[in-house]
């Protein structure tokens, strides 16, 4: 199995207290390539200090439950404009409250 353009989810930002959390298309790390294709469950749910969520990755298929549970209903969330309709419902899905705004970029 080649270890080279693995998908992988995103499990949480470094630092809770962050303002701000970007999720990339992809990234590399050594000699491999990983597609961010999955938001966790609470990935955000420790993040109280989150204002912007900016995410860059246009494969997010999935987006497991809570994942933005305990985020300020001020924070506002990126994506890109190509992939605005689908990632709204699939994140109002998943728990997403409706007062916080998703912006196209």
């Amino acid at each position: 199995v080649s270890k080279k353009n693995v998908k992988v989810q995103y499990v949480k930002p470094a630092d809770e207290d962050d303002e701000t959390a970007e999720i990339p298309e992809k990234f590399t790390r050594g000699s491999y390539k990983y597609t961010v294709t999955a938001l966790g469950a609470k990935a955000f749910s420790e993040c109280a200090s989150l204002k912007k969520i900016s995410i860059q990755s246009t494969k997010i298929t999935t987006v497991k439950k809570n994942a933005f549970k305990g985020i300020d209903d001020t924070a506002e969330i990126e994506v890109p404009k190509a992939k605005y309709s689908k990632y709204k419902k699939l994140f109002q899905t998943a728990g997403l409250s409706s007062k916080i705004k998703i912006k196209k970029i």
